[in-house]
Order: C-alpha cells, then sequence, then structure tokens
C-alpha cells in the first residue's frame, strides 16, 4: 500500500505536485477521484532544485485501480520539476528505503469560517491569524484563503516574520500575476481614531490602474483615503504605517485592499491591521504616517 518517489524545486505546491487518482473501476476519465495530493519539500535555506525522496501511505486504498498524474501549473518562482523513481510496489514496509520522508498531503480542503470582529471598533480577524481570510470579502483570484503563511520571508539575510502568527503573501503561490480586492468587515471607528496596518512589496505605481494599494471607505462606499507603500525599497520588508481617521469618529468605515498590478513588485505582503487605539502610547514606535493619495 505504499508507494515513493523523488521530487525536487517545484517551490508553490498549489500549483506543481504529485496527484494520484482512483480509476472507479472505470475505463474513462470522467468519473475518476483525486485521493491524494503531494508537494515538494522545497527548502529556501539548501539548494532548491535538490530531489527529496518521499513515501506515501495508500493502503487505504489497496486493490483499487490508482494512476498518477505530475501538474506543473506555476509559471515563476521555481516553477519548474526535478523527479525520479516512481516505485508503486513493496511487498512490505519493512521494504520502503529508510532515508524516504513521509509524503504529506496537499489536498485542499473546505475552510469553515466562523470569525468576528473582537468589538465593534474592529475588523474580523485583521491580522490573518486563522491561517486564512475568513473574515474578509475577496473578489477577483489574488486573495484566497492558501494565500495565508506563517513562514517568515527571507530576503538576502533578512526574516520578515509574521506578526501573530500569520501573515498574507504573493510569493507563497506565485500570484504575482492576478488582480482582486480583499475587503474588510465594517468597524466603528472610536478610540483615538487611527488605525495601523503593515504592508510591503506593492512597488508605488503613477497610473492608479496599474498599482498596489490600501484603500479606507465609509459604509456608504465613500473612498475616504487611499495608501501605497510609500516606505518601497525594493524588498518584501514590511512597513509599519499608522492613518489618522478623526475627521470620521463614530463613523463606521472599512479597509479595501487593491491588487491591480501584475509586474515589477505587484505583490502584496500585508499583516496586523488595527483599528482601535485608546491610547496615542500604544501605536507602534516604528509606525509610519502614510500618506493619504486623496488629499
Amino acid at each position: 500500500g505504499w508507494i515513493t518517489f523523488k521530487f525536487g524545486a517545484a517551490k508553490n505546491a498549489n500549483k506543481i505536485y504529485v496527484s494520484i487518482y482512483d480509476t472507479m473501476g472505470t475505463e474513462t476519465t470522467e468519473d475518476d477521484v483525486e485521493i491524494a495530493r503531494f508537494g515538494s519539500a522545497f527548502d529556501d535555506n539548501i539548494y532548491k532544485g535538490n530531489m527529496a525522496l518521499f513515501k506515501a501511505d495508500l493502503s487505504d486504498h489497496i486493490g483499487r485501480d490508482l494512476y498518477i498524474v505530475i501538474v506543473d501549473d506555476a509559471t515563476s518562482d521555481w516553477a519548474w520539476i526535478s523527479m525520479d523513481s516512481f516505485n508503486t510496489y513493496y511487498k512490505t514496509v519493512d521494504e520502503l528505503p529508510t532515508e524516504a520522508m513521509d509524503a504529506i498531503d496537499v489536498m485542499p480542503t473546505d475552510v469553515v469560517c466562523n470569525v468576528t470582529a473582537p468589538s465593534q471598533y474592529e475588523i474580523a480577524n485583521g491580522g490573518f491569524d486563522t491561517g486564512n481570510i475568513c473574515g474578509w470579502t475577496a473578489e477577483g483570484a489574488a486573495f484566497t484563503h492558501s494565500d495565508i503563511t506563517d513562514q517568515s520571508i527571507e530576503w538576502f539575510g533578512s526574516l520578515y516574520i509574521p506578526e501573530g502568527g500569520y501573515m498574507y503573501s504573493s510569493w507563497k503561490n506565485s500570484n504575482e500575476s492576478l488582480t482582486g480586492t480583499l475587503t474588510s468587515t465594517t468597524f466603528e471607528l472610536g478610540g483615538i481614531c487611527y488605525i495601523t496596518f503593515r504592508l510591503g512589496g506593492a512597488k508605488p505605481k503613477d497610473n492608479i490602474s496599474e498599482a498596489n494599494y490600501i484603500a479606507i471607505f465609509t459604509e456608504d462606499g465613500t473612498e475616504i483615503g487611499r495608501y501605497m507603500n510609500s516606505q518601497f525599497n525594493n524588498s518584501p520588508e514590511l512597513y509599519t504605517y499608522k492613518v489618522d481617521l478623526s475627521d470620521y469618529l463614530g463613523q463606521r468605515l472599512y479597509i479595501k485592499i487593491v491588487k491591480n498590478s501584475t509586474s515589477d513588485w505587484g505583490v502584496f505582503f500585508l499583516d496586523s491591521f488595527n483599528t482601535y487605539y485608546t491610547d496615542s502610547n500604544d501605536l507602534p514606535q516604528n509606525a509610519y504616517e502614510a500618506v493619504n493619495l486623496l488629499d
């Protein structure tokens, strides 16, 4: 019931993977069912084309007619595969190579969202710390549950670490070419009227239709703020920004993240959208004043 294979590179396991299908006893493929999906052991700290030897337990499917499909839908960022030695028959578990690692099934699962805002002054899941985008509304293809990561971003010796455990990363699924929006729940502006967020990538562009930015709207859909990554320095570094919205105290607002850019640092790294502070001393000391492009 075990198989083994060697697999390397293939950084984006959501787009490059080894898939196992069951024929369901039919001669056509239209009724075939995918039973497992395995990605590579891509590691930024080693040569990324190295093949790792994997073993996969398919013993629940002994006696079934199965077949293997190699899928490569990626187009950038180690979007190629090195592979070898697909062995589908071992008489006993003792025959398995001792150096083989357990293959991790990366089949997507349905995400059940059950998240609410902590208070009327806050948005739901502002730091993506549920490990997904629950609480936000996505339009287009750029923002999905699988774009949330708990991994730090390494860039020429620097590490950019998620606060609270998770953040959004365009690099996780190599989705720079995709566009879309991500909209928060509404919140009542209270406290000292500041909000903060962490923003990386998103090189500022003169043409708004080709830019990535953060927008603030009143509940009726009036845009009152538009902010790009003014500190951008050709890296994925996340900068903390603060926004003074005191003109809108008591009003209901929402945040919309807009991804229009598809190249030249048309990526987003996002974290820690905080909409409620009661004391100015609680504002992050390293926060930059966000520049409102609508002023």
